[in-house]
């Protein structure tokens, strides 16, 4: 059976690109319309703190960072005050010795090493540093807010499940979680999707949408608590979110089987 069916370019360009733009939003503008009354967001994984702007822009007044890497953590901690970050390398258990990897663009750094089989690596890790790990529940001990409604955003590359592990205390008292993953194996002992997906279904959360279909496999998962009620008009337009990833893929799909023509502007 063959296709002959052509999707004119100056349609299709622009009905690809408005649904790309459509559905690339950080899954953090559909949480702050959806769970009302949760002023902090605690991200583990940091980084600089790429996000600041933007969670202050959906509202969130406390924000709570978590980073490893000692390097980035000085220039994280000159951005963001030094009352609002913590430098820790997050793990299932306190005070295990684990090598962190800083890898070659540090953006991937890890306590993992690369996948060497994973198909699209050109990265590589740099150095190595022996920390002390420790638990994001031990990290928020002493904080008067610790039990405050929270968003958790884990961005750990490949250590998502191993800091859940130690984060029971923290997600009693969660109403969302966006959590990072990848069913491509970018690291050895990567986190799995279906692990992270049976560990928060067993502490009270169900999962709204996911973003690996469009990115190849890479994305967040996005979580909500069971007991979270979600007025219809927003779950709506989580329904409509997901038509239109849907339809991306499809596009994309049928485009690499030169089904269809898909020219991006």
């Amino acid at each position: 059976l063959e296709y002959n069916m052509k999707v004119f370019p100056i349609n299709t360009s622009s009905a690809y690109k408005k649904l790309k733009d459509s559905i690339n939003t950080n899954p953090i503008y559909h949480l702050a319309k959806v769970v009302e009354d949760v002023e902090l967001v605690i991200h583990l994984g940091a980084h600089l703190g790429q996000e600041l702007e933007l969670y202050k822009s959906y509202g969130f007044k406390k924000i709570f960072w978590i980073e490893a890497n000692p390097i980035v953590f000085a220039e994280l901690e000159k951005r963001v005050g030094r009352s609002n970050c913590c430098n820790a390398l997050l793990y299932a258990v306190c005070e295990k010795s684990l090598s962190f990897n800083i890898s070659s663009n540090e953006l991937s750094s890890s306590i993992y090493e690369f996948n060497p089989n994973y198909k699209d690596l050109y990265l590589s890790m740099q150095s190595r540093s022996l920390m002390s790990t420790r638990t994001l529940d031990c990290c928020l001990h002493d904080k008067t807010w610790r039990n405050d409604p929270k968003i958790l955003v884990l961005d750990l590359q490949g250590a998502e499940f191993d800091a859940l592990l130690g984060s029971k205390l923290a997600l009693r008292s969660s109403r969302a979680a966006i959590i990072e993953v990848s069913k491509q194996k970018m690291y050895l002992a990567d986190s799995g999707f279906q692990e992270i997906l049976s560990f928060m279904g067993a502490h009270g959360f169900k999962m709204l949408f996911d973003t690996t279909d469009i990115h190849d496999g890479h994305g967040d998962m996005v979580f909500i608590r069971k007991d979270v009620q979600i007025k219809i008009s927003q779950l709506m337009k989580l329904k409509l979110l997901r038509l239109k990833r849907y339809a991306v893929w499809l596009l994309e799909i049928l485009s690499r089987r030169n089904i269809v023509h898909v020219e991006v502007l």
